[in-house]
Formats: C-alpha cells, structure tokens, sequence
C-alpha cells in the first residue's frame, strides 16, 4: 500500500465525499504517472516520452478535472487552518502536477490559473470573516497575536507543500486583509498599549504594522503626541520651580527623555531617527515661539543628550540651535547697517528704516519646516524686507532665502483710537490690518484676497480670529454669531470693517494664538480619542458577557463590566450605562417585558 492508499483513514477533515475520491484517485494517478516517466526517461535507447505524454495527462486528467480537484484542495486547506489533520500530500501531488503543466515559456500559467487564483480569493474569504469573529470575543492585542501566528501557518504551508510562487501574492492578501482594513482599529489599541506602558505589545504592533507601507508613521505619530503630552504636563508641574532652580527644568526635559529612549529602542527596533525627530519638533518650536527659558538651558539640554545618546544623536540639534545663534548675530549685524545707513539719508527716508525688525535665519536642510505660501506684503513691511534681502545677498551671493510667512509674527500699534493698544500677530494678521491704512473703511473678503493673495482658507482662518477679538466687525455676521464663528461661515463677498468702539482693560493683547490652540486641540484630541475607545472597549465587553449570559441582570452586568476591566481602565457607571442603552438602541440587547432590570441578548 502507498502513500495514497492511507487517504480514507488518516483524513479527518471536512471535505465533500465525491471531491474526495475524485482528489485521491487523481493524486495516485499522478505519482503512478511520475513514477513510470522517470524510469522511461532513465533508459539511454529510449526517446524521452515525458514531453509527450504530459500533453496526453493535460487531455484526459487535468482538463475534465482540476476544477474539482482544485475545489477539493480548498476544502483541505481550510480544514488544515481549522486545526485539522489534512493530507497534505495529496495537495502536494496536484501541485506538482499543476507546475508539471506548464510550458518552458510560461511562467507557472497553469499553477496561477487553475489554483493560484482561486486560492487566494478562499484565503481573502476565511480570513475576513475570521478577523470580524475573533474580534467579537478577543482584544486587538490577541488579535495581533493571532495574525502573527497566522503569517507563521501560511508561510509554513507554501513551503511544506504549495509552491514558491504563490507566497507574495499570499502574504500581500494577508497583509490588506488582517492588517490594513483594521488600521484604524490597530491605531486606536496603540494608545491604549503606550498610556498604559504595555510596551512588549505595542512591539509587537509596530512589527505587524511594518508590513504595510507608511503605516508606521501614523504609529510613530501616537507616540510623539504622548510623549508630548507627558513632557508638557511635566513642565506645568514643575514650572513654579524653574523659576527658582532652572537646573530642575533641564533635569525634567532628561528625565522624559531616558524613560521614553529606552521605550523607542525597543519597541522601533532601535530607531534613533524617531527620538532625533521628536527633539527637532520641540526644539524647533521652543526656538521660533521664543519659548525657551533661556539660552544657556537649551545649551545644557543639548550637551546632557549628548552624554546620554553620543555626538551623532545630537548633531542637528546642536546645528538648530547654531542657527539660532547666528540668526541673532545677522539681526544686529543688520540693525547697525540701517544706523549707518539713516545717518546718511535724507530725514524724508529715514522713516523707511524705522520698522523694527529681527530675523531668523534657517538652514532647510535642517529645520525642515513646510514651504512658504503666498503673500504680497504691505509697503509698511516690503521696504524691510527688500532692504534685508540686499543685506544678505551682498554678504552671501551664493545663498537664496526663502521667507516663511507663516512663522512670522510681529507687533502693531493700534491709533485709531483714543486708548493706545499693542498688538502682538502673525504676518498674516498683520498684513490684513495694515491694509486698512489704505482704506479705513470696508474691505470686501475678496478685495482682502486681491491684496494680499494669501490662501483664501488662511484669509478667511485670520479674518475669523480677528473678528473673534472684537479688532475687526463683518456685518455680514451678528454679535451672536460671532462666538460661533468659524472659516466656514465667512464668505468672500462679506464686509470687514475695523472696530472704532473696540476696548480692552489690556494694553498689550497676544493675538497671535492659533499654533497655541491647535496644540490644546491636539492634546484634547488624544483625550477625546482615549474617550472614545473606552466606550467602544465597554459595548465589546458587554456583548461578549451577554454573548455567554444570554440573559443578565442590568446590575450584574455592570458589575461583570467593572470586574472585566479592571486590569486597563475603571469604566464610570455612567459610561457604561450609556453604553448599554446605545447597544438596546442597535438591537444587540433588549429588555425583558416582564422585568425591566433584566437584558436579552439578541444578535
């Protein structure tokens, strides 16, 4: 008896009785085949029949057969991924027989088209409806532990008895199947693994997500925003002290980062590139915004990371902050040139150099910030700017600069009215209000876009700021209205006009606030997310209790709840209430008629 004959009783699996004998029949007809082509093909006087005879098996087996037969594989397969014992050398006869088939042009054709295809179009199928299952009783964690195991299994099997060339396509089919259509599910567990510091697990997560193109980066993006968060919060805590020990300042920002290194080094497989982009960010923001306590602690900052990390960590920081440096000398260099220039002048121009000004000047290679965008400066500013630019291109012919608009801020000084203001506004704000200069009147939204050609999204983000300051009226809106406001409700055919009655107990307002506010939003949004996964994580424990239960008591259910989740987060009684009625509302629950405090489960 050979291999082939131990079919009927060594088989376990679930598989159609007539596919099974077609499967056992074709598979012994194939070894026989091989078997007696070999020893015609061994014999020196005999004509080589194999390429004969394939055409002949192509005829009469294969063609009237392997959709059956391929059929019958599937069924096995799957089987085999269900945890049962297959015969996987029959798969592997039909396999070598499908290969067998093709043609010395072609680069396995036949395997592709009357297996490969089909194979994967089943492997598709199982497995999406494997991932909605497994998700219904089981965290993302053991979700992602599963899909590891089943990468394992799948390579395992193409190795052990299918062929070469369907492993890529089988694991690209894996990949969008398990990993990519459940990103945004695998993104939101990210948060939950980095807040609670299970970082083994978010290892793993970051292997997994590897797989797929860019999709790291939306991880990395996580982590930056918690550990900006905690190094914020960490500051506010100890921010009354620094006034005292500035020491303690540095020894906070150090304190973040060892704990957070040793977390990237092993969960990004030692990926300096991460941390290196992280302190570029919080340090090219303190260095703009002029946030920093002094300068003498950005440098002892930068010399304690490069006792931890080496040089090479270090180096375009250092650079960063070189910038910085140089930037201040250029400003002075600049300002003594315009002093000797206005002794020279005539008092007519001298009010041309009176604008006061100071300039950072960046390398682009290092500070990577987004590309300028568009805007034709007020001649209150232009003359400045054009007087720089000579300055700097007579000192440096061989450099271009490249004006950064939208990280330029300024002071105005409001004297249209009888109580003087200092204004402190980006360039944006600034260009619009010197407009008004020119014409104190009206300005349509559109003329605004005329004259200044800023990004009409920008235009209309800058109007809605300054209308919200009460600097600015558009009639087009009410008073109401305007605590509302958004980008969104501002038209370009609207008037903006300045505010005469405009009044404030302060004499000097901070205006320009959006990168502050878009930071409060950021942070806002990691708790509202966090939120957000709470409740879902609390639905998907309350169904898999009711799943098992059936039917529960309202109070034991939140009790089960609690007791469920109490190794990752306290659910309030609230939440999980709200989550209950939301899941009555979706018709996975429902109340007994006869006693109110007792649930059903229905899905």
């Amino acid at each position: 008896m050979d291999q082939f004959d131990s079919f009927e009783t060594d088989d376990k699996s679930v598989i159609d009785p007539q596919l099974k004998k077609i499967l056992h029949f074709y598979a012994h007809q194939w070894e026989k085949y091989r078997i007696s082509t070999q020893k015609e093909t061994n014999a020196n006087d005999v004509y080589e029949l194999f390429p004969i005879t394939i055409n002949i098996w192509r005829k009469v087996l294969f063609q009237p057969l392997h959709e059956q037969i391929t059929q019958a594989c599937l069924q096995l397969i799957n089987s085999e991924r269900n945890k049962q014992v297959i015969p996987t050398h029959l798969i592997g006869a039909v396999i070598q027989s499908y290969v067998a088939l093709n043609s010395a042009s072609s680069t396995f054709k036949v395997l592709k088209n009357s297996f490969g295809t089909q194979f994967l179009a089943g492997t598709q199928k199982f497995y999406r409806l494997e991932a909605i299952n497994f998700l219904i009783d089981h965290s993302v964690t053991e979700y992602l532990k599963k899909v590891v195991a089943r990468f394992d299994e799948e390579e395992q099997r193409v190795r052990s008895y299918l062929h070469p060339s369907l492993l890529q396509p089988l694991i690209e089919n894996l990949e969008n199947i398990l990993i990519r259509d459940r990103l945004d599910l695998i993104y939101d567990e990210a948060k939950i693994l980095i807040r609670d510091e299970r970082y083994h697990d978010l290892a793993l997560l970051f292997k997994l997500i590897s797989r797929i193109p860019d999709a790291a980066n939306g991880l990395k993006e996580i982590v930056r925003n918690h550990i900006s968060e905690i190094g914020v919060n960490s500051i506010k805590n100890i921010s009354k002290t620094t006034i005292i020990d500035p020491k303690v300042y540095i020894d906070t920002i150090v304190d973040v980062h060892h704990k957070y290194f040793k977390v990237v080094l092993d969960v990004f497989n030692n990926d300096p590139k991460f941390l290196v982009s992280f302190h570029q960010r919080t340090l090219r923001k303190r260095l703009l915004g002029q946030l920093s306590i002094s300068e003498d602690h950005e440098k002892m900052l930068i010399s304690k990371l490069k006792d931890t990390c080496g040089y090479e960590y270090t180096v375009e920081l250092e650079r960063m902050y070189q910038d910085f440096c140089i930037s201040q000398t250029i400003t002075d260099e600049y300002r003594n040139d315009c002093e000797r220039k206005e002794s020279i002048l005539k008092e007519s121009l001298r009010e041309k150099c009176s604008v006061g000004f100071s300039v950072m000047v960046l390398s682009s290679n290092i500070w990577l910030l987004s590309d300028s965008t568009n805007l034709l400066l007020p001649i209150e500013l232009k003359t400045t700017f054009d007087q720089f630019n000579e300055f700097y291109t007579n000192r440096h012919p061989n450099r271009k600069l490249t004006w950064i608009h939208q990280q330029s801020k300024g002071e105005l000084e409001i004297s249209f009215h009888p109580k003087k203001y200092l204004l402190q506004v980006s360039l944006y704000q600034m260009t619009i209000l010197l407009l008004f200069n020119q014409n104190s009147n009206y300005w349509t939204v559109e003329k605004l876009y005329d004259a200044t050609l800023i990004n009409s999204d920008i235009l209309k983000q800058t109007l809605c700021n300054l209308s919200k300051n009460k600097i600015l009226i558009c009639e087009n809106i009410t008073n109401k209205q305007v605590e509302d406001l958004d980008e969104t409700n501002i038209e370009m055919n609207y008037s903006i006009k300045l505010a005469d009655q405009f009044y404030n107990k302060k004499f000097k307002l901070n205006l320009n606030i959006p990168r502050k506010s878009n930071e409060q939003k950021s942070i806002q949004d990691v708790h509202t997310q966090i939120d957000v996964d709470r409740e879902m994580n609390v639905q998907a424990t309350i169904i898999r209790i009711m799943k098992t239960r059936q039917t529960l008591k309202y109070s034991l259910l939140i009790q089960e709840v609690l007791s469920q989740n109490v190794s990752y987060f306290k659910p309030e009684i609230p939440i999980i209430e709200k989550c209950i009625t939301l899941l009555i509302e979706k018709d996975y629950l429902a109340r007994s008629s006869n006693e109110k405090d007792v649930l059903h489960y229905l899905a």
